[in-house]
């Protein structure tokens, strides 16, 4: 049997975080919350782990999501995996201060693979944390800048622990994490009990105590 190959193209890509804001003071205060993370180390699932996503529950009847989490990462040099870039950005409500956003959901657990291949995968991610410029700055409340940006990078510290062994071994997380695309649209509400469980907390001073990840 005679197969015709058409042409192969291949390209490395290289993760970085940028800092887009513009502003020395701003660029300075994001600097500052990565490198006063106290904990570096942050636990994220194994790409073969199949049953990774299963509900877990303690004693007490609690929800346990991070219980077969269990590989320990650096979070400095993992980070711009899940972000690539901080920079201002215009919000259409007005309640809107800052967010994370991502295309995760297109590229590595759509709910709709594509039949009988693999998605993009992780090299085709992008991961931006947004903040709206009008007020923040001109605040000049350190803490309260810091604490922003804190809170929108635990968002991404959440989405590393799946993020990350995607990078790992892409192929075994399609297959056994994710179980070849079935498993995605829980992967996707799990996500969602995170980052509700984040944006709980009202007092943006209260987020930068979130820096320091648990």
């Amino acid at each position: 049997m005679s197969r015709t190959f058409i042409g192969i193209k291949q390209r490395v890509r290289t993760f970085q975080l940028r800092l887009g804001l513009g502003i020395p003071r701003a660029d300075g205060w994001v600097t500052e919350v990565i490198n006063d993370i106290e904990n570096d180390k942050l636990l994220v699932y194994r790409p073969d782990d199949d049953q990774a996503l299963a509900w877990q529950t303690s004693k007490r009847g609690n929800l346990r999501l991070e219980g077969r989490a269990t590989l320990a990462v650096n979070i400095r040099d993992w980070l711009p995996t899940a972000c690539q870039m901080i920079q201002w950005r215009t919000f259409h409500d007005d309640d809107t201060i800052g967010n994370y956003s991502h295309n995760g959901s297109q590229v590595l657990w759509p709910l709709s693979p594509p039949d009988g291949c693999l998605p993009l995968g992780p090299g085709a991610f992008t991961g931006i944390i947004g903040l709206r410029k009008a007020g923040l700055v001109a605040q000049e409340d350190e803490d309260w800048f810091k604490g922003l940006v804190a809170h929108e990078m635990v968002h991404a510290f959440n989405l590393m622990r799946f993020l990350v062994p995607a990078f790992m071994d892409w192929r075994a997380f399609w297959r056994h994490l994710l179980q070849g695309g079935c498993v995605c649209d829980v992967l996707r509400t799990q996500l969602g009990i995170r980052d509700e469980c984040v944006d709980k907390y009202g007092d943006i001073r209260e987020l930068l105590s979130f820096a320091q990840v648990k």
